[in-house]
């Protein structure tokens, strides 16, 4: 009762119109979920400098849109609850679509140690947790390691961004091996080069059997 109380006098917001949540709308409200841009085609080898990865995301991301808002909040306003939800819900799709095997094992880009201590999360391991509760599958975080502390793709041209990332990711020992199918799991895919510096690191140990899988992905 008293929880009731207080969702009515203090009303969450939703994270993608600013407007009240109802009491049955506890992160995301109805009518954003049905204004949801969903990807109906898996996979998807196109707009990306990705070569032979299956690719496999759950929105269609646009500037000033919908998309924007909720993975702004979700990286920048606290939104582990959001992003675990949204992984949850193209978790459900993706059992559908991914090629899952005994051996697949779930894997959130990390962030460089510093940027996670002051941010307080990883937006990609809180997706990868929604993604892990529906399809079952285990998340390991000590396979790859972000090295070198990157300042943000944002405004950042292609060429930049390529350099920007460079050598910014290592692979340690770990109970994995290469015949483990790899689920790479990100919030956006823009130009690819976060995602090509980080299966570079993985092929040169390697690992080849690898699936990526994002939450929007910029058209």
């Amino acid at each position: 009762m008293l929880q009731d109380l207080l969702s009515v006098i203090f009303p969450a917001i939703c994270p993608g119109c600013n407007k009240p949540l109802l009491i049955q709308e506890p992160i995301i409200c109805t009518s954003c979920i049905k204004r949801l841009p969903v990807n109906k085609t898996h996979p998807n080898l196109q707009q990306t400098t990705l070569e032979n990865q299956g690719i496999f995301y759950y929105l269609n991301y646009e500037k000033d849109s919908l998309v924007q808002n909720l993975l702004h909040h979700i990286k920048y306003k606290n939104g582990i609850d959001l992003a675990v939800e949204l992984g949850k819900q193209f978790g459900q799709i993706l059992n559908t679509q991914i090629n899952k095997k005994e051996n697949s094992i779930i894997i959130p880009i990390p962030l460089y140690w510093k940027k996670e201590r002051i941010r307080g999360y990883n937006q990609s391991k809180a997706i990868a947790q929604g993604l892990s509760q529906s399809m079952k599958i285990p998340i390991s975080e000590n396979l790859i390691k972000r090295i070198k502390n990157t300042s943000t793709q944002t405004r950042k041209s292609k060429v930049e961004r390529i350099h920007n990332v460079m050598d910014a990711f290592k692979i340690y020992d770990t109970n994995l091996t290469p015949n483990n199918h790899l689920i790479l799991v990100d919030d956006v895919l823009t130009t690819g080069s976060t995602m090509d510096s980080c299966i570079e690191a993985l092929n040169t140990s390697g690992f080849f059997n690898i699936s990526i899988v994002v939450l929007a992905m910029v058209k």
